[in-house]
C-alpha cells in the first residue's frame, strides 16, 4: 500500500484478516532535522513487548534506514520525563491523572498514600490512569500521594502530589496582609496573602489585580505544584523574583515565596490591589498609600506596608502600618511585625492594644492602637493626648465616625517628629447626635 508522506497507520493482518500489529505513524513525532524526508521509522529493537509510543523512533543510521538489518537498541535514543501534567475529578469517586505518556497494564505502577498505603487505580483502555477517590475528599480538602511509574524503556517518575478537591474562594477567604510597593532600587514589588479560611485554596485559581491590569495566577506561578496550594491560617508571597526577596529580607518559609511570570505592578505612591476568583467576585482589596507609613519615618523604601488584625476584613486604613526595623523592614512569608489579636477587650468600649510603646524597638508597640466595641447608633469622637501633669500634647482625632467594633491608631507623631518618653494620658470623648456624652481616660506610657 501506498503510505502518506505526513501520517498514515499501517496494520499487520492475519489471513482471516485479524489484528497483528498496528502503528500509526505522524512525521511530527520526527526531530526537526528530519522531517523534509529521507528517514524511516523503525521499532527499536528487543521493545516487542513494549505499547510506550516512543518504542518508535527516527533512524538513526547514516543511510536514513536499515531494512533487512538489526535495528537501534533504545541505549541510543533518549526519552523524555514522565511527568503529571494535571488532575481532573471525574466523579466524587474517581481521580484522573493526566500523564504525558499513555500507559499499560505493563508499566510498573506504584500509588500510595502519604503513611504509605497502596491505594486503588485502574489504566482504562486509552491508556489513562484513574485513582479511587477513598478519602471522599470534600471542596477544599486535600490528601497527598507518592505516584511511582516505571516502563519498559527506563521512563520513570517518583513524586509527591497534592490532589484537592476545587474550592472557589469567596469574600475575605484569602487577605491581602502585606505589600511591597517601594521596594529599593533594582528591586521587586511583592504581595502577600493570608488564607482566613477553614478550606484549602488553590492559588492558580485566583487573578491579581490593580484595577488596570488584571493576571490570573494560572500557568503563572513557576513554582513547586505543592505550595500553589494554601492552607488555612498561611501566607503565601507572590513576587518576579525570589532571589531578590530571599537577599533583601528574612523570609521564614523560603517554599512559600511563588516567583510570578507577571502580576500587577504597583506604583510606589498609591494605588489599589485586588484579589478575584475565576467567577470575578472581590475576595479582598487594598487600597493604598505611601502615606499609611509612620509620618515620622524619614525613608520608607524598601519598607513594606503590613496588616494588623486579619478580622478586620474591611478596607481600613487604620489596620495597615509600616514593617519595623527589628524585623528587617518586611516580614514576607511570616507574622507580620504589625500582626495584633483580635478583641479580646471586648468588654470594654475602648482600650488599648498596648499602654507602654516603644517605637524605635518593638515593631508591634510603635504606634498607639485605641481600640472600640460600640454598641448601638453611629457615635463621634474626638481624642486628644495630654501630660500627666495635664499640658495638652496634640489632638489626635476629631470628630471621627464609630460604630459597632474597631480600631484607630496613632503614630505618635507631633508636629512631625515623635513625642518625648514620658507618660501620658488619653483623653476620648463620645457624642452622638441624640446628645448622649461620654469620657474616657487611658493612660499610655512611651519609651525609647
Amino acid at each position: 500500500p501506498s503510505l502518506g508522506n505526513e501520517e498514515d497507520t499501517i496494520s499487520l493482518l492475519s489471513i482471516n484478516k485479524s489484528l497483528i500489529d498496528r502503528v500509526i505513524y505522524n512525521v511530527k513525532d520526527m526531530p526537526k532535522e528530519k522531517q523534509e524526508g529521507g528517514f524511516s521509522f523503525i521499532k527499536i529493537n528487543n521493545t516487542w513487548n513494549c505499547d510506550s509510543k516512543h518504542t518508535w523512533q527516527a533512524s538513526l543510521n547514516e543511510m536514513g534506514g536499515s531494512p533487512g538489518e538489526l535495528n537501534e537498541s533504545f541505549e541510543q535514543y533518549s526519552f523524555p520525563s514522565i511527568v503529571v501534567k494535571k488532575y481532573t475529578f471525574i466523579t466524587n469517586d474517581e481521580i484522573e491523572l493526566h500523564i504525558n505518556e499513555q500507559l499499560s497494564n505493563s508499566d510498573d505502577i506504584l500509588i500510595s498514600n502519604e503513611y504509605g498505603s497502596a491505594l486503588p487505580f485502574k489504566i482504562d483502555s486509552s491508556g489513562k490512569l484513574i485513582l479511587k477517590n477513598q478519602q471522599n475528599l470534600e471542596q477544599g480538602e486535600a490528601q497527598n500521594i507518592n505516584l511511582k511509574i516505571s516502563n519498559c524503556l527506563g521512563m520513570y517518575l517518583d513524586t509527591m502530589l497534592s490532589i484537592c478537591r476545587k474550592y472557589i474562594p469567596q469574600k475575605s477567604d484569602l487577605l491581602i496582609s502585606e505589600i511591597l510597593f517601594n521596594p529599593e532600587p533594582n528591586g521587586y514589588d511583592f504581595i502577600e496573602v493570608y488564607n482566613a479560611s477553614d478550606k484549602i485554596i488553590n492559588l492558580e485559581d485566583i487573578s491579581l489585580s490593580n484595577g488596570k491590569e488584571k493576571y490570573s495566577l494560572t500557568d503563572n506561578i513557576v513554582s513547586n505544584n505543592l505550595y500553589k496550594f494554601i492552607n488555612p491560617n498561611e501566607y503565601r508571597v507572590f513576587t518576579l523574583n525570589t532571589e531578590n526577596i530571599l537577599n533583601w529580607y528574612t523570609v521564614p518559609k523560603p517554599l512559600h515565596l511563588l516567583v510570578c511570570k507577571k502580576i500587577p505592578s504597583m506604583p510606589d505612591d498609591a494605588g489599589l490591589i485586588s484579589i478575584l476568583n475565576e467567577e470575578e467576585l472581590l475576595i479582598d482589596e487594598f487600597v493604598y498609600d505611601k502615606s499609611l507609613h509612620f509620618s515620622w519615618m524619614e525613608n520608607v523604601e524598601g519598607r513594606s506596608l503590613e496588616r494588623k488584625k486579619m478580622h478586620l476584613v474591611e478596607n481600613n486604613f487604620q489596620n495597615w502600618a509600616s514593617a519595623s526595623d527589628n524585623i528587617g523592614r518586611a516580614s514576607p512569608t511570616g507574622k507580620n511585625s504589625q500582626f495584633a489579636e483580635g478583641y479580646e477587650n471586648s468588654n470594654k468600649d475602648f482600650w488599648l492594644s498596648n499602654k507602654l510603646l516603644k517605637p524605635l524597638a518593638d515593631g508591634s508597640k510603635s504606634a498607639l492602637e485605641i481600640n472600640y466595641n460600640i454598641e448601638g447608633e453611629t457615635v463621634f469622637m474626638n481624642v486628644k493626648v495630654f501630660s500627666v501633669s495635664g499640658a495638652f500634647i496634640s489632638e489626635v482625632m476629631h470628630g471621627l465616625s464609630i460604630r459597632n467594633s474597631g480600631m484607630v491608631k496613632w503614630d505618635l507623631a507631633n508636629n512631625g517628629s515623635l513625642v518625648p518618653a514620658g507618660t501620658y494620658v488619653l483623653s476620648i470623648e463620645c457624642y452622638s447626635e441624640n446628645g448622649k456624652n461620654q469620657q474616657y481616660k487611658l493612660p499610655f506610657a512611651v519609651h525609647y
